[in-house]
């Protein structure tokens, strides 16, 4: 990719002073803002809660709410413990198993899929969240091998992970784009970033995975049954070990404590916005552009595209790695977090859109153009089309102050030959989809598409013998077909409550399973996010649970993955006090 020239050519260009004048034509939507009444949180109290008999009385415990991310789980009173060390979490599991409570991890919340607690749970159902946010948050890092390794608990959360290893001159290829996560909660669901060797990029280095964050875990300690002393105990797992591979990716079905993960020394990097390129040029056919999506992937391996609805530009991320000499267009960011007009969104401006759009859907074509006006022009007025920094400022771009949408999630497991055509057959088919929507005055989805494309959770990175790979990953490698080398991760975005959303999300994702087959390419649910639709419910269908998620599973090892992922749970914990109704419905 050529660095400045080509860049130039597709750059928004706005003055200053077009920006606030232009931000006068949605005026309207601050005024009005201002007279709507903040959601405010309640709290139930403990009197429908469940009791604690003789639960222990040197852990703090409390009755919090509980919402996520999109705040489609909402529950106004929960049992929330904070045991500050280990013995105490022992304590409250091992109280929690002589109870019959169930126990769940708690982080950020920074999800979709209710792996920790469903809406609309019954408040005197015996569950009780573990808080590993407050006090589980130590670190540690060993530089003396190579690679370098980190040593980290898992309520620590990946903001203060990398800026810790930033001090130690040590950082990660690829990360999730919120730091606001929890390091358990990451490596539960393989989060992930986008990250692919460019052509000609040396990829063999040691500890350098362009997969999920799981791939980098060297051993890992977590909560398990012992049936010797009758108790749950802590015990580690090295990476070798076959039992390993099933907690590498757990889904919360088990309780990790602590993880050593593999890191690289740290490196600059530039990440340019484009935001000129038409969609008909970056997502159209293999071959039909030197702007198809899968060029800019083989320049420089690190590509996001973000396609607004109903507008014909998408915001295209480009990032690249660099020498240490700053390119004399790019500007010098120190810290992480670089989009603010992305981030500027608080509660209640979230909540006032989410009712237009959901009560009056006809506006969603203006709110597509609205959203595509905001980052434009937003990247203009903050200097932030060419941006150069440490990895980690280029790599954490989204805050919990951003908008809260609904989220599906695939990846498309394929060889990288496939990589546009892919991308191309699936615009095609929303947009099909969309348009028949549209033409009876529906409109399902107004927030965008979001790709970006990754490698494989493949254990031949790591510089470690007989590295097994992650059971559960959505980017494990696949025997079959070996040639396989990518993931490319397809999200649709959308308010929640939007009328009509739900069945969207059931068509699209039925063509999504019934499309990518066969030796072109397999289909994994993104874990964090939604799948599994009904018309009107989400992590629902049991086609997809109990049938195409475990085969599209299984065929990445052997007829067993699934089972053997299941066999293991069940060995350490066999009480099933790790678990929560969604575990239940997947069999696991």
């Amino acid at each position: 990719m050529k660095k400045n020239n080509e860049n130039k050519k597709f750059k928004y260009t706005n003055s200053r002073r077009n920006f606030i004048s232009n931000f006068g034509k949605f005026a309207f939507i601050s005024t009005a803002i201002s007279s709507l009444p903040l959601l405010k949180k309640s709290f139930a109290g403990t009197s429908n809660l469940p009791q604690l008999p003789n639960f222990p009385s040197n852990i703090e415990i409390k009755a919090l709410e509980y919402k996520n991310w999109s705040f489609e789980i909402q529950i106004p009173s929960i049992w929330t413990c904070l045991p500050k060390n280990t013995n105490e979490l022992l304590a409250v599991i091992n109280w929690a198993h002589q109870n019959n409570f169930k126990v769940r991890p708690k982080g950020k919340m920074h999800n979709w899929a209710p792996f920790t607690v469903p809406h609309g749970i019954n408040p005197q159902v015996k569950v009780i969240l573990i808080d590993m946010v407050t006090y589980f948050t130590k670190m540690s890092v060993n530089k003396n091998q190579n690679p370098c390794t980190v040593t980290a608990q898992t309520g620590i959360l990946m903001d203060s992970l990398m800026a810790q290893l930033e001090n130690e001159g040590l950082g990660f290829t690829a990360t999730p784009a919120a730091g606001d996560l929890s390091l358990g909660g990451v490596l539960a669901i393989n989060g992930h970033g986008a990250s692919l060797p460019s052509l000609g990029e040396n990829s063999s280095s040691l500890g350098q995975s362009y997969g999920s964050v799981s791939n980098l875990v060297v051993s890992l300690t977590a909560v398990v049954w012992d049936s010797n002393s009758n108790q749950y105990v802590l015990k580690t797992f090295e990476r070798s070990n076959f039992e390993c591979s099933a907690f590498l990716v757990h889904l919360g079905r088990v309780f990790i404590v602590e993880a050593t993960l593999q890191v690289i020394p740290n490196f600059r990097m530039r990440c340019q916005s484009i935001m000129g390129i038409s969609v008909s040029q970056m997502f159209g056919a293999p071959h039909s552009s030197p702007y198809n999506f899968s060029n800019f992937v083989d320049k420089t391996g690190r590509v996001e595209a973000i396609l607004f609805p109903y507008t014909e530009k998408p915001w295209l991320k480009v990032w690249t790695v660099t020498d240490d000499k700053k390119p004399d267009t790019a500007k010098l960011v120190e810290g992480s977090y670089n989009y603010p007009f992305s981030d500027s969104i608080n509660e209640r401006t979230y909540k006032f859109i989410d009712s237009i759009v959901a009560g009056n859907v006809s506006i969603t074509p203006t709110f597509g153009q609205f959203e595509y006006f905001i980052a434009s022009t937003g990247l203009q007025y903050h200097n932030a089309f060419d941006l150069w920094g440490w990895s980690k400022n280029l790599l954490l771009y989204i805050k919990p102050t951003t908008l809260r949408m609904s989220e599906n999630g695939y990846v498309i497991i394929t060889k990288r030959e496939n990589l546009q055509r892919v991308i191309y057959e699936f615009y095609n088919k929303y947009i099909e989809i969309i348009n028949k929507y549209k033409a009876a005055n529906k409109y399902p989805m107004n927030g965008p598409i979001e790709i970006r494309c990754t490698g494989l959770d493949n254990p031949s990175n790591m510089n470690i013998a007989n590295a097994e790979t992650p059971l559960l990953s959505a980017l494990s490698t696949n025997l079959a077909n070996s040639e396989w080398d990518v993931g490319i991760w397809i999200d649709i975005l959308t308010f929640p409550g939007t009328p009509d959303a739900l069945s969207f999300y059931k068509e699209i994702e039925e063509w999504i399973f019934q499309n990518y087959v066969g030796n072109y390419a397999t289909v994994r649910v993104e874990w964090s996010k939604g799948w599994g639709y009904l018309n009107n419910s989400a992590w629902a269908n049991a086609k997809v649970l109990q049938n195409q998620i475990p085969l599209s599973l299984n065929a990445a090892h052997n007829w067993e993955t699934w089972q053997s992922a299941k066999s293991i749970f069940h060995r350490y914990d066999p009480n099933r006090i790790f678990t929560s109704p969604l575990h239940d419905t997947l069999g696991i």
